[in-house]
C-alpha cells in the first residue's frame, strides 16, 4: 500500500542454527541547504527600509515646500508693511511741505523702505530704499529756479514729470523734474540700474 514501508524477511543458517532477520528499508532524507531556504526576514527588512526612505523623503519634500512658501509670504508681507509705512510718513509730511509730494507705489522686487531713514526737515524729504543692488537715497524738494542740466544717459517714462538717468560725479543718479518738485535718486552703492529705472517710473502723487 502507498505510504507504508515493506518489510523484508531473511533466514540465515549459521552452525546449524537458523536466524531470522527482518529488514525495513529506510527512505532517503533530502537535506535542505541553508542557502536554499527562503530569506523572509531579510526581504522584510529591505521592504521596511525602502518604505522608511520613501516616507522620510516625502516628509522632507513637504517640509521644504511649506518653508519656501512661508519665507516668500513673509518677505512679501514685510515689503507691503514697509511700503505702507513709507506712504503714511509721506502723507503726514505732506501737510507741512510747500510742494507736491510723490510716492513710489510699486517698488521693484526685493526692494524695501528703511524705516529709520525718513526725515522731513527744512522743506526737504529724505528716505532710503534698500535691496541686494544697494541703497538708494530719495530726496524730494521744491524745484529751484535754476537747474543745471546734466548729461542724460537714459530717459524714463514717468507720470509726474521728466525722468531720466544721469552720471553725476561718476555715479548713476535718477532725476524727476516738474514745475514744482525735484526728486533725486542717488547712492554710492547702486549696482542695479534696472531697479533705478523701475523706481523712477513708479512715482505718483499722493
Amino acid at each position: 500500500m502507498a505510504g507504508q514501508q515493506r518489510k523484508l524477511d531473511y533466514n540465515l543458517e549459521l552452525n546449524g542454527v537458523i536466524y531470522k532477520a527482518v529488514l525495513t528499508p529506510v527512505q532517503p532524507v533530502t537535506s535542505v541547504s541553508p542557502a536554499s531556504k527562503p530569506r523572509k526576514s531579510h526581504k522584510l527588512v529591505v521592504v521596511i527600509m525602502i518604505s522608511l526612505a520613501v516616507i522620510i523623503g516625502g516628509a522632507y519634500a513637504t517640509y521644504s515646500y511649506f518653508q519656501s512658501k512661508n519665507k516668500t509670504a513673509s518677505t512679501s508681507g514685510e515689503k507691503a508693511n514697509s511700503s505702507l509705512e513709507l506712504k503714511r510718513l509721506l502723507t503726514q509730511a505732506k501737510s507741512s511741505i510747500p510742494f507736491p509730494v510723490y510716492y513710489p507705489d510699486n517698488l521693484p522686487a526685493g526692494m524695501s523702505f528703511k524705516k529709520d531713514s525718513f526725515t522731513a526737515q527744512n522743506d526737504i524729504i529724505n528716505f532710503s530704499l534698500t535691496s541686494n543692488g544697494g541703497t538708494i537715497i530719495v530726496t524730494q524738494q521744491q524745484r529751484p529756479p535754476f537747474i543745471e542740466e546734466t548729461d542724460k544717459i537714459k530717459t524714463v517714462q514717468s507720470a509726474i514729470g521728466t525722468a531720466y538717468l544721469s552720471n553725476v560725479s561718476g555715479r548713476t543718479t535718477g532725476f524727476i523734474i516738474n514745475d514744482r518738485t525735484l526728486v533725486i535718486l542717488s547712492g554710492a552703492t547702486i549696482t542695479n540700474v534696472t531697479d533705478l529705472e523701475k523706481l523712477l517710473a513708479s512715482f505718483s502723487e499722493l
